[in-house]
């Protein structure tokens, strides 16, 4: 019976084997492009220097100019200040680091006003002036004006395109931790001339009988791709992380090949004519981040998370060209997605001049900036209201007679320790702070009106004899009570909002003196 079984399991095997050689001959002996470009890039290295990369031509003044995306016209536009002038963006030459800072103001080029040059999509600033000529510009920073000397030069520097993309944010101010899930999309393009590129043309073609020709996308493993020392557009790394989970990520290296003569509809969208090949870095995964906040307007307070990368080259041999792409995602994340506890209320994207204290190099690097404002309703609604009502009733034992002293004294110790436990309430969700926040002195304060009606109740006992002083002492106590009480508060928010007035949230930042 068993020998059966087998030779029935031998036949299915064998008519399985016939079925695919029959009608799937492609299957079986498909060509693997891949492998075979991997092998030319291994086997001929030296040859085809798979490991070499593009340089860009930069021909400025060592800076370049802020744009900004125009939602109502859907397109980036030459960002103006009200006045007219031109914006700073970047640092692309480091010997002009102490001459010109981002953010600066351009107002005039060699006595010639921003405005009168006639700046288009076609004519860009810098093409106003010829090589290697020195312009006089007049510079605006802050409420200073200063002019300085810049010279026209040409540079080629390595500049791969990195793109990186907050898709979730969750806050833990418990453990002074940000968790983000963070996207990484870098790719470096490499034109014919380059050895990876002609390898690319020859393996990774596809030809098949009656259909179109095509180039396959190969995927590797970072691991296998960075172990052959191949060229990788992953140039930089996070500042101010804590650690990356591992167990959520995510990561591969792509090769694509595009020839125009066989991709016509890639030439129509992005316009090349010639060919070339991009390697494509993707990661996707969890970062935890180091928080550095201020929070002492808790909690009604207003912080900035900051997501940095830095380049791993000096600033002489490369910068990080991040593309529209990141911050188009930006801004639809800010309008978007959500905070757990937080409302984000702006987003941007920013290039920063990185000096490490331990090195004597200067990186380019870009950071994505997220403002975020405290819901303060919670701790509005269930926590300050609850202490109002508390001390009310605390203060509502001056109404009782002054013999009825148990009763008085029973209410006010009742209501010291519920204000007691409140603040365990409230502890237990955040960081062990060196200092006061705003809520810490709410508390602190509503302790102290928590025990004032005890000192009352025994002043008013001791003097329940004497018709006069007696009355007048509570008298005292009804009137001005809930009114100090109430401008204190008022005093305490006003002090924290100046000492703090990037930190306060909208619904208080008017009292900021600035």
């Amino acid at each position: 019976m068993k020998e059966k079984q087998k030779k029935f399991k031998r036949f299915i095997q064998l008519l399985v084997l016939v079925f695919l050689i029959s009608f799937s001959p492609k299957i079986l002996f498909a060509k693997n492009y891949c492998g075979e470009f991997l092998y030319d890039l291994k086997t001929n290295f030296n040859e085809l220097r798979p490991n070499d990369v593009q340089y860009w031509s930069y021909n400025d003044f060592g800076f370049d100019l802020l744009y900004k995306y125009d939602v109502d016209k859907e397109e980036w536009v030459l960002d103006k200040s009200k006045e007219g002038y031109l914006e700073v963006n970047r640092i692309t030459d480091e010997t002009v680091i102490d001459k010109i800072n981002i953010g600066d103001l351009i107002i005039s080029a060699n006595g010639e006003k921003i405005e009168n040059f006639n700046i288009t999509d076609d004519k860009e600033f810098f093409d106003f002036f010829e090589d290697n000529e020195e312009v006089n510009f007049k510079i605006k920073r802050n409420k200073k004006f200063f002019e300085v000397k810049l010279k026209k030069k040409d540079k080629s520097l390595m500049a791969p395109y990195f793109d990186f993309y907050v898709k979730s944010i969750e806050l833990n101010e418990k453990s002074n931790k940000t968790e983000a899930r963070i996207v990484i999309d870098a790719q470096e393009e490499l034109d014919k001339e380059f050895g990876l590129t002609k390898s690319a043309m020859k393996n990774m073609k596809v030809i098949l009988e009656g259909q179109d020709d095509y180039f396959t996308s190969c995927t590797f493993e970072v691991e296998d791709w960075d172990e052959n020392s191949f060229a990788n557009p992953f140039t930089a790394k996070f500042l101010n992380i804590h650690r990356i989970d591992y167990n959520t990520f995510e990561s591969y290296i792509a090769v694509n090949a595009y020839d125009p003569a066989v991709d016509k509809s890639h030439k129509e969208t992005l316009g090349w004519d010639d060919q070339y090949a991009t390697i494509d870095y993707f990661s996707d995964g969890l970062y935890v981040f180091n928080n550095d906040f201020n929070l002492k307007n808790f909690p009604f307070d207003k912080q900035k998370l900051v997501f940095q990368v830095k380049n791993n080259f000096h600033m002489t041999d490369g910068l990080l060209r991040i593309s529209n792409a990141s911050e188009l995602h930006l801004i639809d994340f800010v309008k978007k997605k959500k905070i757990s506890g937080w409302n984000m209320t702006d987003g941007s994207l920013k290039y920063a001049v990185f000096k490490d204290p331990y090195d004597i190099n200067l990186y380019d690097s870009a950071l994505i900036e997220i403002d975020i404002e405290r819901k303060y309703s919670y701790y509005l609604y269930k926590v300050i209201l609850p202490i109002l009502l508390i001390l009310m009733i605390c203060w509502s034992s001056l109404w009782i007679p002054a013999r009825e002293i148990e009763s008085k004294l029973t209410i006010t110790i009742v209501c010291l320790l519920s204000l007691i436990a409140y603040n365990f309430v409230i502890d237990k969700d955040l960081p062990k702070l060196e200092y006061l926040t705003t809520l810490d002195w709410i508390i602190l304060i509503s302790y102290f009106y928590a025990t004032i009606p005890n000192f009352f109740a025994i002043v008013s006992f001791n003097l329940k004899n004497d018709l006069q002083l007696g009355p007048k002492i509570d008298s005292i106590g009804k009137k001005y009570g809930a009114l100090s009480y109430i401008l204190i508060i008022f005093f305490i928010i006003v002090f924290n909002v100046n000492l703090n007035p990037d930190n306060a949230a909208a619904v208080f930042s008017w009292m900021a003196a600035r």
